[in-house]
């Protein structure tokens, strides 16, 4: 393992942070979360702020729950 480890063309392409690719493949996992998370927040929106948080704080728990 050790050998492979310390390959150098092993290290540049796998190690460095310069051989990864800047920019992301798909930007749509993230697009569709940020629309996600902002149609369900919409429930919450028309209550007082501290309300809304605690509201918002309980979503969040329950879908790391379920």
């Amino acid at each position: 393992a050790h050998k492979w480890l310390t390959d150098p063309k092993l290290l540049v392409l796998t190690w460095c942070k310069y051989a990864f690719k800047f920019y992301p493949r798909c930007d749509v996992l993230m697009n569709n979360l940020s629309k996600a998370f902002n149609s369900i927040i919409l429930i919450a929106r028309d209550k007082p702020i501290l309300t809304m948080l605690e509201w918002i704080r309980t979503y969040i728990m329950e879908r790391f729950i379920a």
